[in-house]
């Protein structure tokens, strides 16, 4: 008796050729009913479609409810074999993609190419987080109030929508932003919230600096074009030498946009291609990066790579630096914002990108021009590293009143420009050059020459008046020989500059020409004037007047 022809029609079926753009590698999608009579999906390398028997042996070691007589896996080829009409491409590789510039997230893709082009994980049968919870509108309200009395909250989420901006303005060199503090400051409540604009947020699942090099780079694809966050410095290993090198090594690697290159064979694993990324980055640790951990003589090019912020103590409020703005206390905001993002996340990225995709043009415009704004506004100057290390900042600016403008950031358009104006200046006073510190120091004492607040006129032997004690920064004098020039009480003195630099500008005041020195060529001069502390003849710093640069009219 002959038997049956074997059928599979009723059992699998050829969906569409699939193109791995991480890998150029080709396969074929295939739906099927598996054990549970349930319809499953699976994408198989078209290579296997010369040997029906391995297609066979795969598909049945996936739940594959298929034919197994003999026969059974030329059929199948045959059936494999037939080249489907539609082609879609899929990347493990999240951002602006093609040239139709369209973006891609784990669970969906915006843009032209929302059907022909998806995230690997939509096809994987591993388990997911859910990309989204909550709504939009609840993350907006319960970050408001936060944001409103916090700097570094504002920074951390303006971040998150800095990063699909940098390929739009042409910025394809992102930065890492440290956070350095004590603990328990809010460095990682700001790591968190800007996260939650992306996706589910909690400390537990956040990346840290015990990872290996390489989860770091696949965090960084899986992350192209969104926020990175590496949380806590102080869990890398090894010595303190062994410890610099990889931070070293890390900063150049995030910025730089590049992993390992591997051989032409190793990158036809998935897991072993060679990946490319372009993200902004949020660290967080205890200490300063400065001279105690990567040396006070950092490589100018590392500085505007990887960017310290400082973050207030505890007892000043920590990341709150805005506190009298609200009326809750810190604690009480901490927990709401900690609230709001667990029961709500993702949504803020997806309303951005949309928005940026369907007038991405103007959109981009409109950035470039809060970016030049910003540098105007804090005198970023001509000096090209200057330059490059505020725009750092100033595309975190543009991006975070974009994204007001857009209702999608839980601030006014007014709000985040002081904000990150306030990081932009802290994160700068830290790596300033003392001949950097002596130009600002001159600058601001022409500014302030004329003021009777700040340099009253007092003759020896008098007081400064007592409404001006906390005021004044010295006294308008002319010595015996008739130079005019401002003394600056020498304690006074040491809060116009960065500390570190106080000796160094006293040096180089005196060197150029600029002070009148004192008795024995000392940088003070001592003048009886009541007011300035205990002494009755404190010491100053005497600038001459007639060296100070001109103000514009």
């Amino acid at each position: 008796m002959k038997k049956p022809p074997l059928d599979f029609t009723k059992c699998i079926r050829v969906v569409a050729n699939v193109l791995d753009l991480d890998t150029n590698r080709y396969s074929v999608e295939v739906t099927f009913r598996d054990i549970n009579d349930n319809w499953s999906n699976a994408i198989l390398p078209r290579g296997i479609i010369r040997s029906g028997v391995r297609a066979l042996e795969e598909l049945l070691n996936r739940g594959a409810r298929l034919p197994t007589g003999p026969g059974a896996g030329a059929h199948l080829a045959d059936l494999i074999s037939v080249i489907p009409e539609r082609t879609y491409r899929i990347t493990g590789k999240t951002g602006w993609h093609g040239e139709s510039e369209s973006f891609v997230l784990r669970d969906v893709t915006i843009g032209p190419d929302a059907d022909t082009l998806i995230h690997a994980s939509r096809k994987s049968s591993e388990a997911v987080e859910p990309a989204t919870k909550g709504s939009l509108e609840s993350w907006l309200d319960g970050l408001r109030e936060p944001c409103r009395a916090s700097s570094c909250l504002t920074f951390g989420i303006g971040l998150a929508f800095a990063a699909p901006l940098l390929h739009l303005v042409g910025q394809d060199e992102g930065a890492i932003f440290y956070l350095a503090n004590e603990s328990s400051s809010g460095k990682t409540l700001t790591e968190l919230a800007g996260l939650s604009a992306i996706e589910r947020a909690v400390r537990k699942s956040l990346l840290t600096h015990d990872a290996t090099e390489r989860s770091v780079e696949e965090d960084c694809a899986a992350h192209n074009d969104l926020l990175q966050v590496i949380d806590e410095i102080s869990r890398m290993a090894g010595s303190q030498a062994v410890c610099r090198e990889k931070v070293r090594r890390l900063a150049h690697k995030i910025t730089g946009g590049g992993g390992s290159r591997r051989s032409a064979k190793a990158r036809q694993d998935r897991d072993l291609a060679d990946l490319r990324w372009r993200v902004t980055c949020l660290w967080s640790g205890e200490y300063s990066l400065g001279a105690e951990f990567l040396g006070a003589a950092r490589a100018r090019g590392e500085l505007v790579r990887l960017i310290e912020i400082p973050v207030p103590e505890r007892r000043d409020n920590g990341i709150f630096d805005r506190l009298s703005s609200v009326q809750l206390s810190r604690t009480k905001l901490a927990l709401r914002a900690e609230a709001t993002i667990k029961k709500n996340f993702g949504h803020a990225i997806r309303a951005f990108i949309n928005d940026l995709a369907a007038n991405r043009e103007a959109h981009t415009q409109r950035a470039a021009g809060l970016i030049e704004k910003f540098l105007e506004k804090v005198g970023a100057g001509s000096d090209p590293w200057a330059l490059r290390f505020a725009t750092k900042f100033a595309v975190v600016y543009a991006a975070a009143r974009l994204a007001a403008e857009l209702k999608v950031a839980p601030w006014p358009p007014s709000h985040p420009f002081k904000c990150v104006e306030r990081l932009y200046k802290a994160a700068r006073a830290l790596v300033v050059t003392p001949e950097e510190s002596l130009t600002a120091l001159l600058h601001q004492l022409a500014n302030n020459a004329s003021s009777t607040t700040r340099f009253p006129k007092v003759e020896k032997g008098d007081s400064l008046p007592e409404e001006l004690t906390k005021k004044a920064w010295g006294i308008r004098h002319k010595t015996q020989s008739g130079i005019s020039c401002l003394a600056i009480e020498s304690k006074k003195f040491d809060h116009l500059i960065p500390p570190r630099h106080a000796d160094q500008v006293r040096e180089l005041l005196a060197h150029g020409g600029y002070t009148i020195p004192g008795k024995e060529g000392r940088h003070g001069r001592q003048i009886k004037v009541k007011g300035f502390g205990s002494t009755e003849k404190p010491y100053f710093i005497c600038v001459r007047l007639d060296r100070l640069p001109k103000q514009d009219s």
